[in-house]
């Protein structure tokens, strides 16, 4: 998710350990230039400065150096870690730089969890710092633009500021010759003696059965081994769905859509009786803005809940012989969308060649963020389905109002959620007809997001069940409809 209350409590420091010749992790010195006071919720809360650093011989080899010293990041570098030494055991604390002293983080700030040595060659550790830091081009809102460096990207995302990375699909809506063709939406349901007894069979322990795996990987962050590895494992799921159906009998196919950053996008698609299709998408990644690169994003709400979610709701649909034998009227594909988190680059990759190819997306749900409801039930307020009503497509929400209150137990709520807030943003940019729902009203949304405390225990698997209801009627009902 690309939007949301963020913050984690700012964590206490445990005092420097006592001096010693020979410290337990390497030595580096930093040389602070003044700069002036800034506030970082991720951040310990010391002054925002320039840090060069110089680094010990037996720092890590893979971090780069530029002779004796290492610039870490190009300015207001509030943050800077200790790599893990090659040679030193397995566990090794993580550890920053203030002003002239070192100090570990303390048990609040992680737990009380040392990062095991293979767990950090798993990640990224980004020292592409100082003058020469790469930048990317992001917009903020339609036809704003800015060149940032990957750390203004995670500043602006601490701030709640939407954007989408179009650094490599600038051209994205130039080409679309669907835009200017107004897409007409069924009045209401009208397929509920077939569906009714499938969404009987949706399953609440298969979410979180794979919830619980998908939440196993360390981190799921879109440059990290973990977020290639969780993919695979995506890959593997539902492709193993597809086969157990027979739909590969009949067409069916499951692939990753390749990224250069390491995590794929993975795409499952069932052919129907045309070539318009409708799309249903979460993403995959996870992250955690207090250091990406270091710190575990379990991610189970954002966005684990809704790749489950809909997860779930392919598994359900593949029981059904029609779509099984690709006589629905439409294509059908279910999309899990890698670097969500990075500025939308997954699903930009995606419906940039959607639309280079001239493919006929007539529809898109994204499901990102469905199992949190304890902040709407404190408020008093009634557990709900938010639908989303800026920057989306007016129709096709207007058509999934009908689609909730004919297939779930709960209502429905219109709230917002700004620019580029999720992967429906892309397909919109692209053209098509995109959508977006969301747990809640936006105010009550999961304030544990892109933090290590995103976990299962806090979601209401009832509450994600519902929107695998949603997921399951409205796929099937446009899978049918005349688009």
């Amino acid at each position: 998710m690309q939007h949301g209350e963020l913050g984690p409590p700012t964590p206490t420091l445990s005092p420097p350990p006592p001096r010693s010749i020979n410290p337990p992790w390497p030595v580096l010195l930093a040389k602070p230039e003044s700069a002036p006071q800034r506030h970082d919720p991720y951040s310990l809360g010391q002054r925002d400065i320039d840090l060069y650093v110089k680094v010990s011989n037996a720092m890590e080899p893979k971090v780069k150096d530029h002779g004796s010293v290492f610039f870490l990041r190009k300015s207001r570098a509030s943050h800077v870690y200790a790599a893990p030494h090659a040679s030193h055991p397995a566990r090794l604390p993580i550890m920053k730089l203030t002003t002239l002293s070192v100090l570990a983080l303390s048990a609040s700030a992680i737990n009380a969890r040392f990062v095991e040595k293979h767990e950090t060659d798993q990640v990224v550790l980004n020292s592409n710092g100082g003058e020469d830091a790469e930048q990317y081009l992001i917009e903020l809102s339609p036809g704003e633009t800015r060149l940032v460096t990957e750390e203004d990207k995670w500043d602006l995302k601490r701030q709640n500021i939407n954007f989408m990375d179009i650094t490599d699909t600038q051209s994205l809506g130039s080409y679309n010759v669907h835009t200017s063709k107004k897409r007409v939406f069924p009045e209401a349901p009208v397929h509920q003696s077939t569906l009714e007894p499938l969404l009987k069979t949706l399953s609440k322990s298969n979410m979180r059965k794979h919830l619980e795996k998908f939440t196993s990987f360390y981190t799921r962050y879109y440059k990290s081994s973990y977020g290639a590895q969780s993919s695979e494992w995506l890959l593997e799921t539902v492709s193993e769905m597809v086969k157990t159906a027979g739909a590969d009998k009949h067409g069916a196919h499951v692939k990753h859509f390749p990224h250069s950053w390491g995590q794929n996008s993975v795409i499952a698609t069932i052919p129907g009786q045309s070539d318009k299709t409708v799309v249903i998408g979460a993403h995959q990644d996870s992250i955690n803005l207090f250091l990406p690169a270091f710190l575990p994003a379990p991610g189970a709400d954002d966005d684990g809940s809704g790749t489950v979610t809909i997860l779930e709701a392919l598994r359900v649909l593949l029981t059904d012989e029609q779509v099984v034998h690709g006589n629905a009227s439409n294509t059908i594909e279910f999309h899990w969308y890698s670097a969500e988190e990075g500025g939308l680059l997954g699903s930009q990759a995606i419906f940039s060649s959607y639309e280079k190819e001239g493919r006929d997306v007539r529809a898109m749900l994204q499901q990102d963020m469905t199992g949190y409801v304890q902040k709407t039930l404190d408020a008093g307020e009634p557990e709900s389905v938010g639908v989303i009503t800026d920057f989306v497509d007016p129709a096709l929400t207007e058509f999934i109002k009908t689609v909730v209150t004919e297939y779930c137990d709960i209502p429905y709520v219109e709230t917002k959620c700004g620019y580029a807030c999720s992967d429906h943003a892309s397909a919109s940019k692209a053209g098509y007809p995109s959508a977006f729902v969301i747990e809640s009203d936006f105010k009550y949304s999961d304030d544990k997001i892109h933090t290590q405390d995103d976990k299962i225990e806090y979601l209401s698997f009832d509450h994600m069940l519902q929107h695998a209801r949603l997921t399951l009627g409205l796929v099937y009902e446009l899978a049918f409809a005349d688009l």
